[in-house]
């Protein structure tokens, strides 16, 4: 005969569990995925944020922004995490991947409440993202070394046609390609490798941007003492130190002021016309690319993309409106996977933190009747 002992564990916190914790996971991720959302694309806006001491920051990279967010929600964490995970594993798409994680967990939510169980969610996900990631590399995917140099000026056009220097796009196109086409090296395995980080980038105030130039050797960013220096120096013995000797100057403050709130209703009528717009766009690709997998006639359909500037439909690929391969790769499986870690969760613990008060003291004294 035995005889089993059980013991029970007292937590000193609050227990959510079930589909109100699933919901608001939900409602977590969707919050977080329309700060950035209207950042994304070519005609993305950027955004501006202010910390506690002032400083302004504006941008409209998305890793930026999460990672500026005072973020308390757990499930919301996990999105501001992945966003820094694609920064840093590939550089680009870090607000498509907290988008595409957003929509998954709000389809599932969907799903969750037809009864669906979150095990056969997750299974159908997975299989999805491994069926996506098959149809990229197969059917979408073109060599680099086939698309020829002009190809890859467009691309670099593309990328920076919404960033600040978007104006300059046609300048600093030929210098990234230039740069790119110098550290490219062909492996023992005979793989063609470009180490885009060993490409520097050094910034000086005082000239226009334009006035850049691309040096073909390494470069530092350094200035004279005093004009009575000499500007070029050969043959010359350099010190290396790992420390700066500069000032820090401190950033300026950005205020910006309403002073006409009646014009708030022409701004609402234009996110209604834009939201119109904007579906029918979407319908209207989504026929290309039905045609393009159902009609082989119309099988180059699938290079078939939106002119958002111009609002219409094109061909992608003669236009150099392409994307690398390895980015979008990434953001399917990285968003595929957090939706899949906060989709398991049915049970929150919060644990509050221990008081950190003297037993001794006076206070907790006159509490348990001592005094």
């Amino acid at each position: 005969m035995s005889t089993t002992t059980m013991s029970s564990i007292s937590l000193f916190g609050d227990r959510e569990k079930g589909e109100s914790v699933r919901t608001q996971n939900m409602m977590a991720a969707v919050s977080i995925a329309n700060i950035v959302k209207s950042s994304l694309g070519p005609v993305g806006l950027d955004k501006m944020l202010v910390d506690e001491v002032g400083d302004v920051t504006v941008t409209n990279d998305g890793a930026t922004i999460l990672k500026m967010l005072e973020v308390e929600h757990p499930a919301a964490k996990v999105l501001c995490e992945l966003a820094q995970l694609q920064d840093e594993e590939v550089g680009d798409g870090t607000t498509s991947v907290v988008v595409v994680a957003a929509e998954l967990l709000r389809a599932a939510d969907e799903l969750i409440k037809q009864k669906i169980h979150p095990t056969t969610i997750i299974n159908g996900y997975k299989l999805a993202c491994k069926e996506s990631v098959k149809f990229i590399q197969e059917n979408m995917a073109i060599p680099a070394a086939d698309l020829g140099k002009n190809c890859l000026l467009n691309v670099a056009r593309t990328s920076m046609s919404s960033k600040l220097i978007g104006a300059d796009r046609d300048f600093f196109a030929k210098m990234v390609v230039d740069a790119a086409e110098l550290i490219k090296f062909t492996n023992t395995r005979g793989d063609t490798k470009c180490p885009i980080k060993s490409v520097n980038v050094l910034k000086a105030h005082g000239k226009s941007s334009r006035e850049s130039i691309f040096v073909r050797g390494y470069a530092l960013n350094c200035t004279v003492g005093s004009q009575l220096m000499p500007k070029t120096i050969r043959n010359a013995r350099i010190a290396c130190i790992d420390f700066s000797l500069q000032k820090t100057k401190m950033k300026l403050g950005v205020q910006v002021i309403v002073d006409d709130p009646s014009k708030l209703e022409a701004v609402r009528q234009r996110e209604a016309d834009i939201t119109k717009d904007s579906t029918e766009l979407v319908a209207k690709l989504r026929a290309f690319h039905n045609a393009s997998q159902t009609i082989e006639a119309k099988k180059n359909f699938k290079w078939i993309g939106l002119d958002l500037e111009n609002g219409k439909c094109r061909d992608n690929k003669d236009a150099g409106v392409l994307e690398p391969e390895l980015s979008k790769v990434k953001s399917l499986k990285f968003a595929t996977e957090a939706a899949i870690t906060i989709l398991r969760i049915d049970d929150m613990i919060k644990i509050y933190q221990p008081s950190k008060e003297d037993p001794n003291s006076y206070a907790n004294a006159v509490k348990q009747g001592r005094l």
